[in-house]
């Protein structure tokens, strides 16, 4: 990858989206985990499969595409 996605937060400690596919990711990321529970309404078990997997799938994406340096 040519530039980072997620970088450190400028206040504060934890990541923040840097750039513009930063951002769709991490807003692809919630629309996911808030649409779950109307997808799966009857089927608890699909339900958690597919969050326990998205999850670190998210962390994934974080960890491959993270710079930790900051800017001054």
């Amino acid at each position: 990858m040519n530039k980072p996605w997620f970088g450190p937060k400028r206040i504060g400690v934890g990541i923040s989206p840097v750039s513009w596919e930063g951002w769709i990711c991490a807003l692809a990321f919630i629309a996911l985990l808030a649409a779950l529970p109307a997808i799966f309404q009857m089927h608890k078990f699909w339900f958690s499969t597919v969050a326990v997997c998205a999850v670190p799938a998210f962390c994934y994406v974080i960890y491959k595409t993270y710079d930790g340096k900051r800017e001054k």
